[in-house]
């Protein structure tokens, strides 16, 4: 009697567990894959590039391949970001999606006033941390979003597609919401890709780095200028370095950076900031068009590493203090050099340190290795 009632109890929960009772229709959810945000007034323009699986009243659509996206826009006078985002999903039927979003794109305008508050928003969501690329745009952020790229459904997809690979030149330095966050806490310096819509509306380029300091947008870096605060103050793993041939400057050299070693040792000399220290390169041998174009054995591997330590060690010197100078930032990350290496010097200076930054003087050690493919041991 007791493995019949048994029987009856076990049956009978298999047969209400089977059923499904919280699910979700898809159709009912709005899945976000960019986010555009403008400034406007007191307040914020909003941009949502949505993929789209109903109706919504939106003022742009493309598509292609069955797939389609969408965007709606909004433009709200309200201090808070919240009261933007929840008016322009009020546009579009489902609940919000976020962990599809590829790219967070900021106005320039926008970027000028302060991001905080929309970096602190997003940072409550974990999937957004470490997988959403944030750009600014030079121009309107919700066009940049809007653009009409041949071929692609999503120009969330394109854009984050295209920030990849200049970063893998070494030519942009990017930072996630949460490296963001961490830097605004800390109030160090942090730096975000510059995008720039072309005048077909067709297509987009990274035109160089924005540099932020406490939260706000204050200058630009160069493609040549992201890249040298790129190798002399953090590891990268690729990078693209050119010359001309030497001697007859006909043709061309090409390395691809595999590995970088900074160690730069800055110091106070009166009114000065001296920069020493080293930077080792390690890279392979990509192009060679001088003479035959033939590396025939490792005495044209040791010239060209001199060559390359040469001209890399003069445009240090030629466009660091520059930038130093312009942007009065500690784009090296050196004042956290100084206060280790030195507290109490840094004890005396550290309030003032900024002001140093206009008289600097780098002469660091640069040691390039350079391999051919194929003929590591």
């Amino acid at each position: 009697m007791k493995n019949m009632l048994l029987s009856v109890i076990v049956i009978t929960m298999t047969a209400m567990l089977t059923g499904c009772w919280d699910f979700e229709r898809l159709r009912d959810r709005m899945i976000i894959t960019g986010l555009a945000i403008a400034e406007h007034e007191e307040g914020y323009r909003i941009g949502i590039e949505y993929l789209a699986f109903s109706g919504g009243s939106t003022s742009q659509q493309e598509g292609s391949a069955g797939q389609q996206t969408k965007v709606a826009q909004e433009e709200i006078v309200h201090p808070s970001i919240e009261i933007p985002l929840h008016f322009v999903q009020t546009k579009i039927i489902g609940d919000p999606f976020y962990a599809n979003l590829h790219i967070l794109v900021i106005g320039r305008e926008q970027a000028k006033k302060g991001i905080d508050n929309i970096i602190s928003h997003f940072l409550r969501d974990p999937d957004m941390r470490r997988t959403t690329q944030v750009i600014v745009s030079a121009g309107d952020p919700i066009e940049l979003l809007m653009m009409q790229e041949v071929g692609n459904s999503f120009v969330s997809k394109y854009l984050e597609s295209m920030i990849e690979h200049t970063e893998h030149s070494g030519r942009v330095i990017t930072s996630d919401i949460g490296d963001i966050s961490r830097s605004i806490h800390e109030g160090k310096v942090f730096f975000v890709p510059l995008v720039e819509e072309k005048g077909d509306k067709k297509n987009s380029e990274v035109t160089g780095t924005a540099v932020f300091k406490e939260g706000k947008y204050i200058d630009s870096l160069s493609h040549d200028e992201s890249l040298l605060v790129a190798v002399l103050s953090r590891s990268i793993d690729h990078a693209s370095l050119y010359m001309s041939c030497p001697k007859t400057a006909k043709g061309s050299v090409a390395l691809d950076v595999i590995k970088n070693k900074p160690d730069l040792k800055p110091k106070i000399e009166g009114d000065k900031l001296i920069i020493n220290g080293m930077v080792e390169l390690e890279a392979y041998l990509s192009e060679y068009t001088c003479g035959d174009g033939k590396v025939k054995n490792k005495i044209p591997l040791k010239s060209l590493e001199k060559e390359f330590e040469e001209e890399f060690l003069e445009l240090i010197q030629k466009r660091v203090p520059v930038m130093l100078h312009r942007t009065q930032s500690d784009l090296l990350e050196l004042s956290s050099k100084l206060e280790k290496e030195n507290p109490e010097q840094w004890k005396k200076i550290g309030d003032s340190f900024e002001s140093y930054l206009k008289n600097a003087n780098i002469h660091p050690s640069v040691n390039f290795e350079i391999k051919l493919k194929g003929t590591e041991t």
